[in-house]
């Protein structure tokens, strides 16, 4: 039992009310068990962790692994995607192996090179608001908007053929799966996706272009046994997928709870606030219902409860961004929340790598927006806005607005 005196065994992720709120068991386990029993879809038994210090010290333990394809580690579910088994996915790995390719990534996503991209965010985010302002009304701002724009970015950095985005994010979505779609699809989907970037690769080689991709192979080519062909085959499509998927999500999250929250006005009557909103979206509904797993090495020591060796955890970031020890008004949508400590990306030395992209994509459009579709709203009622199930980031599959 993970928290002594209580058993609470449910099942996990939980079902969000709507497509706009956190699932309502979050907060009492928060408050009653904050190292809860649970079930996987797979029928597997593993433990959620909801309170923001736990979250943060399983987040950073040198006594929790990220490799989730240990013999008697939980699945998520029946048709899991083998991919992943591979250890040296950027996502997945423990040190030394993950110290080394995160190094590489962090250096080519580092903030200054990201906001070099930022003019280019810029006009691409006007491109789109031209074709949904000349388009029909009301418009879906999740194929308008959320979707297409980290598409697009993301595919120019790997130097993708425009006309492939589509297929990307075809893959993408079967590489985040959990029950959406099936071992097969899913398997397909991945063995496509990975001749999609051997092939490319080797278009790289052969002429190098100006490109995040072609700067990966230059260094996988290098004898210096810094990133093998391998990894980067497979490091490319994990990503790329979390560039696209995590990205849009987090989008049409963004300008669904500004137009639901009545927040959206006040940021278009002041702009200066377009930061401290797009950290306010990340803390209240992070792009994933489910959370971090992990897999404890050795028994952890939380505050009030033990998690034994052997066990599977998820960290609930959605949790620990609402615990009202560390966030006033947790429950509440604030967008000038100053000192927003939100652990959405992650903490310590496993945060993303490309927190810094998402930020620029996300403050780029609402900027784009509050400047020109002051009036927008939204055309549908939250509680007909339709949820991606099945999958590791739950969106909206549609945000039908109207200015």
């Amino acid at each position: 039992m993970a928290y002594p005196g209580t058993n609470i065994a449910t099942d996990y992720p939980f079902t969000q009310p709507d497509g706009l709120s956190a699932p309502q068991e979050l907060g009492k386990l928060r408050q009653r068990c904050p190292v809860a029993d649970v079930r996987f879809p797979s029928g597997d038994p593993a433990v959620v962790v909801t309170r923001y210090d736990d979250a943060k010290k399983v987040l950073n333990d040198d006594r929790v692994s990220r490799n989730m394809y240990r013999a008697d580690a939980a699945k998520l579910s029946t048709t899991q995607l083998n991919m992943l088994e591979l250890e040296f996915v950027s996502t997945l790995v423990d040190p030394p192996n993950h110290t080394r390719i995160r190094r590489l990534f962090a250096k080519a996503l580092r903030r200054g090179r990201i906001e070099e991209l930022r003019p280019r965010i810029v006009t691409i985010v006007d491109e789109l608001l031209d074709a949904m302002l000349t388009g029909p009304m009301p418009a879906d701002a999740v194929e308008a908007l959320a979707r297409p724009l980290p598409r697009q970015i993301v595919g120019e950095m790997f130097g993708f053929p425009p006309g492939d985005g589509d297929r990307a994010q075809y893959w993408a979505e079967r590489l985040f799966s959990l029950s959406l779609h099936t071992a097969e699809e899913m398997a397909a989907g991945q063995q496509e996706f990975a001749q999609f970037i051997c092939e490319l690769a080797e278009k790289r080689r052969a002429e190098p272009t100006d490109d995040f991709f072609s700067d990966l192979v230059a260094v996988s080519d290098a004898d210096d046994g810094q990133l093998s062909h391998l990894e980067l085959v497979y490091l490319a499509q994990a990503l790329f997928a979390a560039g696209i998927d995590s990205t849009w999500v987090m989008i049409s999250r963004m300008i669904g709870l500004l137009l639901y929250k009545g927040c959206y006005a006040r940021v278009v009557a002041d702009p200066t606030l377009v930061e401290s909103t797009v950290e306010e979206v990340l803390r209240y509904l992070p792009p994933s219902n489910l959370g971090a797993l992990r897999y404890s090495i050795e028994d952890i020591d939380l505050d009030d409860a033990v998690i034994p060796k052997g066990t599977t955890i998820a960290v609930s970031t959605t949790s620990a961004n609402r615990d009202a020890r560390f966030f006033d008004d947790p429950d509440e949508f604030l967008v000038d929340r100053a000192d927003n400590r939100h652990i959405s990306f992650g903490h310590g030395r496993f945060l993303c790598p490309g927190a810094w992209l998402a930020r620029c994509e996300m403050q780029s459009l609402l900027r784009g927006l509050i400047t020109r579709v002051p009036t927008l709203e939204l055309a549908a009622d939250v509680q007909d806005l339709k949820v991606r199930t099945g999958m590791m980031n739950e969106g909206l599959l549609s945000l039908p607005v109207r200015w």
